[in-house]
């Protein structure tokens, strides 16, 4: 991830003429990861390169991702992820965690989910050039929120995030 360092190890490295793959098991901006990335050298290859990874985000992690700071994370999200990154830097995300350990609210609608409370999450993620332009599958369950939907983004000139459109086609609050 652009602007996280990857340390420790230990992992393995191999390189042919089609690939270099790195995998094993790491630290990421200071998170464990154990993670299996590989970067294809040719153009005629479908996708630039993959990466799977499970890990435990926490909140500036998250917030790297695109969560906003008035979230208030705190915990970690226990996270499998599934990237890949095609030779146009259009990439997409997939993302399956367990919200238990994370702490988060969303004041626009009044609600707060604290640590430990059972709860999980699903998504996938389009991104161009390194930025989030939407969500697709969003299945976010546990804590008295269900949510399920997609959602479009927008980027402003001062680096913000802002939702286009949204297709919420499941919304309990409460249950």
């Amino acid at each position: 991830v652009a602007g996280m360092d990857l340390t420790g190890g230990p992992m393995d490295l191999s390189v042919t003429k089609e690939e270099l793959n790195v995998k094993g098991k790491a630290r990421l901006a200071g998170m464990p990861v154990d993670f299996d990335w590989t970067k294809y050298f040719s153009q005629e290859s479908p996708v630039a390169s993959t990466l799977s990874a499970s890990l435990d985000l926490d909140a500036p992690a998250l917030g790297k991702f695109g969560v906003p700071v008035s979230f208030a994370v705190s915990g970690t999200l226990p996270a499998k992820i599934e990237y890949t990154l095609k030779h146009d830097k259009s990439a997409a995300l997939k993302l399956d965690g367990d919200i238990r350990p994370l702490g988060f609210s969303v004041p626009l609608i009044n609600f707060a989910k604290g640590a430990g409370v059972e709860g999980k999450i699903a998504l996938t993620a389009a991104l161009q050039d390194g930025k989030l332009q939407r969500v697709t599958g969003l299945n976010l369950s546990g804590g008295g929120i269900g949510v399920k939907g997609d959602i479009a983004f927008t980027h402003d000139g001062l680096g913000a995030l802002n939702v286009r459109k949204a297709a919420i086609r499941e919304f309990v609050l409460g249950a």
